[in-house]
């Protein structure tokens, strides 16, 4: 199984799935049973929503919420409402007491469709999403006296990744597929810019791009597809590995194949 070929060889501290975890008939088992081996070595992880989680009918989107915070090392909580939240999590510093960096789990929805034809399309990550983290970037900053080094994960990528890779600068991987973004631009990028903190936004959804682009000095970055057999995946099973090194800028980040090769090695 990929997932604990993973943990065996790479013994990560933390695990991000950046969305379409389930799809189809098999929902309930997939999400009781994928992520055993991870309750097994008691390894924290996050998830967020792809679009195609919601699209398979066998479970509702809060039992999908309850089924994932069931596992005792998930660290999403449920809203109020009994949805699936975004995420702030502080990483602590190794050497006690404070907050050294930021991960933020947020969901980018899945499709637009009750709205005009030249609108719809893929989801935009919400414009109270867009508050929520700003909000969030502002207290950290406020406690911290200065903008702590934060990275971003969801599913579905900012029309700002092709502006990276066609004007910025490539540090690694292929785009193998035009990037399946949302026709409205909700100002996300926009927040980051002005909050300063931001370092890396991390997305899956196209499973023929895995690259790494520079734009800004904020890292754009595709993991690599993860996932069973599709009729557009081309790219070597893999996943992405990323590296945090308390007091140094950025990060380091490798794709781990499933051939036991080690590529795309950036530091940024």
């Amino acid at each position: 199984m990929r997932l604990v070929r993973a943990i065996e060889e790479e013994k990560p501290d933390f695990v991000v799935f950046t969305g379409d975890q389930i799809w189809g008939n098999g929902a309930r088992t997939i999400l009781k049973e994928f992520f055993a081996p991870l309750d097994e070595h008691s390894i924290p992880f996050a998830v967020v929503y792809g679009n195609h989680d919601r699209e398979q009918k066998v479970l509702t989107e809060k039992q999908m919420a309850v089924a994932y915070t069931s596992h005792p090392f998930c660290v999403n909580e449920l809203s109020p409402d009994g949805l699936l939240s975004d995420l702030a999590l502080p990483v602590m510093s190794a050497k006690g007491g404070e907050v050294a960096a930021i991960l933020y789990c947020i969901d980018s929805k899945d499709y637009k469709k009750d709205i005009d034809e030249c609108f719809a399309g893929y989801s935009w990550i919400p414009r109270s999403t867009v508050e929520w983290y700003s909000s969030q970037s502002r207290d950290y900053t406020a406690q911290s006296g200065a903008p702590l080094p934060s990275y971003m994960f969801f599913h579905i990528p900012l029309q700002e990744f092709t502006q990276a890779f066609d004007k910025g600068t490539v540090l690694a991987g292929t785009r193998g597929e035009s990037e399946c973004v949302s026709k409205v631009n909700s100002g996300l990028l926009a927040a980051i810019l002005e909050n300063r903190d931001v370092h890396a936004v991390f997305c899956g959804h196209d499973h023929d791009n895995d690259y790494v682009a520079a734009l800004g000095g904020i890292a754009f970055v595709y993991g690599r597809y993860s996932g069973d057999e599709t009729v557009y995946n081309h790219l070597p099973h893999g996943f992405r590995v990323i590296e945090l090194t308390e007091g140094a800028k950025g990060f380091r980040t490798w794709i781990h194949q499933d051939d036991g090769q080690l590529v795309d090695d950036v530091t940024f």
